[in-house]
């Protein structure tokens, strides 16, 4: 009778042996233990396959992950940008508001009554546009903030290191299956709702 070692060869040899002696009730042992194992080997494929299907699926949702973490990239620069082009403008305003103040005191230098309410129109305007103008720089280092942690999770993500391979090398798996980059993001709304 073969064992779970034997090759194909040597149950080739054992078989015709049994038969040669007169074994032949032998026979149908031999052909029962090799339907066995065809099972246990098809049930093995059907097991990997499995896998590869499982596997393939993590990957395309990495792949989809992937996907928006790019796009949300994209969305922090347009933003930031729009930030950067909000905070031009208030220096401008801020400027012409100055310029104004200045005009304004030139012109009233005879006139104290009037120059001290103009002074003080100004300086609450002035000084609404500093804090307009402070809120704004907080919310583009949030922004920058942000956008850095999202990158940290690009950069992670791009390096080898942080990837394992299958023994056969088909296809890369995140060690960690993501949960770095799950946490980074989830330190921000998201801007659908989710």
């Amino acid at each position: 009778m073969p064992n779970d070692k034997d090759t194909l060869e040597e149950i080739k040899r054992k078989y015709a042996m049994h038969v040669y002696e007169g074994h032949e009730d032998n026979v149908n042992d031999v052909i029962r233990y090799l339907l066995q194992q065809n099972e246990q080997q098809q049930a093995e494929i059907e097991r990997e396959k499995e896998e590869l299907d499982r596997l393939n699926n993590v990957i395309l949702r990495l792949q989809e992950d992937y996907e928006r973490s790019l796009a949300v990239s994209e969305s922090l620069g347009h933003q930031l940008q729009q930030s950067r082009e909000e905070n031009e403008q208030l220096i401008k305003d801020r400027d012409f508001w100055v310029n104004l103040y200045n005009q304004e005191r030139d012109l009233c230098k005879g006139q104290k009554e009037n120059l001290r309410e103009i002074n003080e129109r100004i300086g609450a305007d002035a000084e609404n546009l500093l804090v307009e103008n402070e809120r704004l720089r907080g919310e583009l280092e949030q922004v920058k903030a942000e956008r850095d942690d999202y990158r940290k999770v690009l950069e992670w993500y791009e390096k080898r290191t942080n990837w394992e391979y299958f023994v056969d090398h088909s296809a890369p798996a995140l060690k960690d299956s993501g949960e770095r980059a799950r946490d980074i993001l989830s330190r921000y709304p998201s801007e659908k709702g989710e």
